[in-house]
């Protein structure tokens, strides 16, 4: 939600909650900031003047709403080859270890010049912020399986 609070429709009872302050579930704490616990603090997080300046949707995570198919432009464009490295996926499935990378850290600017294509490896190398992400949760079981797999190669 873009705001600190947000409307919940209950999908059992059709009721409808108005202005509820969300708390993060256990398995999205793991994916995200620690700082970050709830809708208000995820919105107290935001630059609310670019926001607001243009009109922007957020996801839970930051990310702009068609973040996955900005992401799976620059990846196609680079051929899924990371940007660092050069590796490229041995297979289609492998593709999903190929993400794209905000090189200023503005989770909203799109801009193809702050876009960067990465393999999971070197996207959890490219700071100590990163590294802290890769290190927990979902994120870290998918960077072992990489590294496991393209160990001869990184």
């Amino acid at each position: 939600s873009n705001s600190n609070v947000t409307d919940v429709i209950d999908r059992e009872t059709k009721k409808n909650h108005k202005d509820v302050v969300l708390h993060c579930c256990k398995n999205c704490l793991k994916e995200i900031d620690t700082s970050i616990n709830t809708t208000e603090d995820f919105y107290n997080s935001l630059d609310k003047e670019e926001i607001e300046s243009q009109n922007i949707e957020l996801d839970i995570f930051g990310y702009v709403k068609n973040w996955g198919k900005i992401s799976k432009a620059v990846r196609e464009k680079n051929n899924y080859t990371c940007e660092k490295c050069g590796l490229k996926p041995t297979n289609n499935l492998d593709k999903r270890f190929w993400q794209v990378h905000h090189i200023n850290g503005n989770k909203i600017d799109n801009r193809t010049s702050n876009l960067k294509c990465l393999c999971i490896y070197c996207h959890s190398m490219v700071d100590i912020k990163h590294s802290n992400n890769f290190s927990k949760g979902s994120k870290i079981i998918e960077l072992e399986i990489f590294i496991n797999k393209y160990k001869k190669e990184i």
